[in-house]
């Protein structure tokens, strides 16, 4: 502990004196180490700790789904909930919830609400505790009783302004009274956005209902119970469940996956993906550390040799290394949390309000101990991958007696600077090769950004304005009236000044693709999207018609059904001759035959530029009109102007109904590209830092080659070596730094863009011109690197470089 106290006073002293050199490898090895913290924040809020509750990994999802195709994962059947809770012996609580479009009114303008139907074991099954009042109970759950309600802090917040007495406070959802019975904690909104949460009470017919996948299904496993056990027990109880009721359960199965991993895949990868990026980033930095700490030995030459000299052990002066650079990178870490909280701060700012919403631990995103301990184990990594070249140095010239060399007159050996020179050019070339392979990645995330901004969808996105309805139950239970409902809002829809065009869609389920004349269809067959749109959809997105006809208001209830499919669904099922006048149907529950009345054009994908098969039928003819739907409004100028009015015509029709989801088509992209747009934003800063750290590497090798070699070139200037000869001659060693950084780095690189466009779904990419473009751009940063120590070695007084010593 002495040794170590002294090692520490030794180093503090030492950065005393040279305060400039300390500060930049401070800075350069924070640099590194806040990118991978900054990058950690968001690995560990989006996939260790994606939601706040305590016990996460006891809380379990159950899925159904196809026995064939278990990633197809989808809801349960009410009586198949009831039938597990019954049997099951893992769970110490196992809960129902379904979503549930709510209409708030009587606080204010009717305002669109997230809310969902919970059985009472939901927030046991959670581990969360309301902060006011009581959660749902069994009382609350009988049929015919909905009166008790749950809300969110924020719905507490926004609605109630936060008094503690809004405990009793009756509100009106759907027409229906409510009395709110709790307040939950700030950090609770599971599922994600949601405000309210309502009693589900199983009618006497859901408790029979088989069939209908209505609900969905999580579970508190009983402590001691592994994961494995309840997915093991779920498997047989979901075959026991075949047998006895194979009309509704044969070829089914039930998924039963943790909590922690219902993780957004795409987020997961990119997220990864930029952690690796930023572990380059690091190594970069210590690259260049590293050289900088090789300089600062290369100073201390006499000092080692005098303390070897008096008796200092290799480990004694090993470990006054160890220490000097674990000081430096413990302070670089401490810089670096602080800067990635920084970073934390500005993300927060641009990150759409939407996002929070949807995606888990987003909103929840902070400096953590988790992140503070790993910071802490990166920087004494990098402190002591920053010391490794100058402690294998010093040891290997201390066991061969090199450095005895520094206490002769001229304190010159040529072995030891030779070795050292090739050390910190070899450290240059690696600071090349990693930038290279940074410039590329963040080239192809850019590369990748602006194509997907590119991408045609299909139809007209401008002046598009789009927003959702729901229409409450029991009061639009019937077809009858929410068709009337819907007819009035879009015949009164273009009265709206500003107002082009209008329709509705909703999307319908659909099995397979079901011809008349042909046999019935194999499995894996396309089955294109259907959607249910109203008169004027093809009108209002300006999607082109190819061949027939668009839907119209005389294709009612009335008249034959109809459909139209898009070019790829024409193509796939009729290549070569005409769809029209065919008929085909998309269940094989569903008795009618629609009429193929036209082929319209293909929308595409803007992730993965795919082409999308779709099929779409006739709103009104549906044989149950969808209370949910997504309405679109086409406009003469700004989509803003008509949100108003839309609005009071629906407050005109049905006055708590309330308008939500309102946003352009335009910010809807925004919205769906920002991920990649910050995963774009990153790698490119990450580049850029690499640039520099290669540059300032480049910079320091030529730098103190020439320091190194002034004697030398004093000597050639005195023998007639003219000024363009020493630029030359010093130049090159940054092109030969340069050459074989870049040598070593497309090679690399390109197998980096492979694994990335792998890793990415396919989707990264980066052409060859880019990819030239990129690593010039590097050569030219290399050869200015290297450029300004050279035009200062051209400068050098002969007289002077031959007085150096």
């Amino acid at each position: 502990m002495n040794h170590l106290v002294d090692d520490i006073r030794l180093a503090l002293r030492g950065f005393q004196k040279t305060l400039g050199v300390t500060a930049v490898i401070v800075l350069a090895l924070a640099l590194g180490i806040g990118v991978n913290a900054s990058c950690f924040i968001w690995v560990s809020a989006l996939i260790l700790h994606p939601f706040p509750y305590p016990g996460l990994e006891r809380i379990v999802t159950v899925w159904d789904s196809p026995a064939n195709q278990p990633d197809d994962r989808g809801a349960v059947s009410p009586a198949n909930y009831l039938d597990l809770k019954k049997r099951s012996s893992s769970f110490e609580a196992l809960a129902a919830f379904r979503p549930w479009n709510a209409n708030l009114s009587g606080i204010g303008e009717p305002v669109h609400i997230e809310a969902c139907l919970v059985t009472p074991e939901y927030f046991a099954a959670l581990g969360v505790a309301p902060t006011l009042g009581r959660v749902l109970n069994e009382d609350d759950a009988q049929a015919g009783r909905r009166g008790a309600l749950v809300v969110s802090h924020d719905f507490w917040t926004t609605h109630l302004a936060s008094n503690p007495a809004a405990l009793g406070t009756q509100v009106s959802l759907n027409g229906a009274t409510f009395t709110i019975a709790g307040v939950m904690p700030e950090e609770f909104d599971f599922p994600l956005g949601t405000q309210i949460w309502a009693p589900l009470a199983f009618t006497a017919a859901e408790r029979q209902d088989w069939g209908s996948r209505t609900v969905s299904m999580i579970g508190r496993l009983k402590r001691g119970v592994p994961v494995a056990q309840a997915r093991a027990e779920f498997a047989t109880l979901g075959r026991r469940m075949a047998v006895e009721h194979p009309e509704t359960n044969e070829g089914r199965a039930l998924q039963t996956v943790p909590l922690s991993e219902l993780v957004q895949i795409y987020t997961a990868r990119f997220l990864m993906t930029l952690l690796a990026t930023a572990g380059f980033v690091l190594l970069l930095a210590c690259a260049n550390v590293a050289n900088l700490l090789l300089v600062r030995v290369s100073g201390r030459q006499r000092e080692l040799a005098i303390r070897t000299a008096m008796g200092a052990s290799r480990a004694r002066i090993a470990m006054q290394l160890l220490v000097e650079s674990g000081f430096i990178a413990l302070i670089a870490g401490a810089l670096g949390l602080d800067l990635a909280a920084w970073s934390l701060s500005i993300s927060k700012r641009t990150i759409p309000a939407e996002i929070y919403r949807w995606v888990g631990g987003m909103k929840h995103a902070h400096i953590d101990t988790t992140t503070v301990l790993m910071t802490l184990a990166v920087s004494l990594a990098a402190g002591f991958l920053c010391a490794l070249p100058s402690l294998s140095l010093v040891l290997r010239e201390a066991a061969s007696k090199r450095l005895s060399d520094s206490l002769k007159e001229s304190g010159r050996s040529s072995g030891a600077a030779r070795s050292r020179s090739l050390l910190r050019t070899a450290l240059a070339v690696s600071e090349v090769a990693l930038a290279l392979i940074l410039l590329a990645g963040a080239g192809a995330m850019v590369s990748s950004f602006k194509r997907f901004l590119k991408v045609n969808p299909g139809f007209e996105t401008a002046h598009l304005l789009m927003m959702e309805i729901s229409l409450p139950q029991p009061k639009y239970a019937g077809s009858t009236a929410a068709t009337e409902f819907y007819q009035r809002f879009l015949e009164d829809l273009p009265e709206i000044p500003g107002a082009r065009a209008a329709a509705i869609r909703a999307v319908m389920p659909a099995d397979a693709v079901y011809i008349e004349g042909r046999p019935a269809p194999r499995p894996g067959e396309l089955v294109p999207q259907t959607q249910a749109v109203s008169p004027g959809f093809f009108e209002t997105l300006r999607l082109p018609m190819i061949e027939g006809r668009v839907i119209s208001w005389s294709d009612d209830r009335d008249h034959p059904g109809v459909a139209i499919l898009s070019r790829s669904v024409a193509r796939q099922y009729w290549p070569g001759e005409s769809p029209i006048g065919r008929h085909i149907r998309f269940s094989k529950d569903d008795p009618r035959w629609l009429t193929v009345v036209g082929v319209c054009g293909d929308t595409t994908d803007w992730f993965g530029n795919q082409t999308e098969a779709r099929a779409y039928v006739a709103f009104f003819q549906s044989p149950r009109v969808r209370p949910d739907a997504r309405v679109y409004v086409s406009t003469f100028g700004d989509p803003s102007s008509v949100v108003r009015p839309v609005q009071g015509l629906v407050w005109k029709i049905d006055p708590v109904l309330a308008l939500f989801d309102v946003k352009t088509m335009e910010q809807d992209i925004t919205v769906q590209t920002s991920g990649v747009r910050s995963s774009s934003s990153s790698m490119t800063q990450y580049a850029l830092i690499g640039l520099i750290l290669a540059m300032t590497g480049i910079y320091g090798v030529i730098s103190y080659s020439v320091a190194r070699r002034t004697h030398e070139i004093g000597v050639r200037m005195a023998l007639g070596a003219d000024r363009a000869t020493v630029l030359r001659m010093t130049l090159s060693d940054a092109l030969r730094i340069g050459g074989v950084g870049l040598a070593i780095g497309i090679p690399l690189a390109l197998a980096m863009l492979r694994a990335m466009s792998s890793v990415l779904f396919g989707v990264i990419q980066l052409d060859g011109w880019t990819f030239a473009a990129l690593t010039l751009t590097l050569a030219f940063c290399a050869i200015a690197a290297g450029f300004v120590p050279a035009w200062r070695a051209s400068r050098l007084d002969p007289v002077a470089a031959l007085r150096d010593e």
